[in-house]
């Protein structure tokens, strides 16, 4: 039985293998080989501790009430795009005061 060589195994088991790496060393693990499904269990990245997860989340929430804040900003001093008319007798006093 031909094995996939260590590093494709490693990043099979990362997650980081293409397409068609996945198919070979899928199609490889279902023939049975207990030796590369133990390279593949070791190459897992151990699982995350919940902790870990505040931090991130804190930093996610912060950034949704700033953009939720922006947003509101936005509306608050959104302007009017229509152009704004200019007073009729202004350019006939300035035309006057020459």
């Amino acid at each position: 039985m031909d094995h996939p060589i260590p590093e494709s195994l490693r990043r099979f088991a990362t997650g980081a293998s293409s397409r068609q790496e996945n198919r070979v060393i899928v199609a490889h693990l279902l023939q049975g080989c207990a030796r590369c499904a133990r390279l593949v269990r070791e190459g897992q990245r151990l699982p995350v501790a919940e902790e870990a997860y505040d931090g991130a989340l804190s930093d996610l929430a912060g950034d949704r009430a700033l953009r939720a804040a922006a947003g509101t900003l936005g509306r608050v001093l959104s302007f009017d795009p229509r152009p704004v008319p200019c007073a009729p007798s202004l350019p006939e006093r300035s035309v006057a005061s020459r």
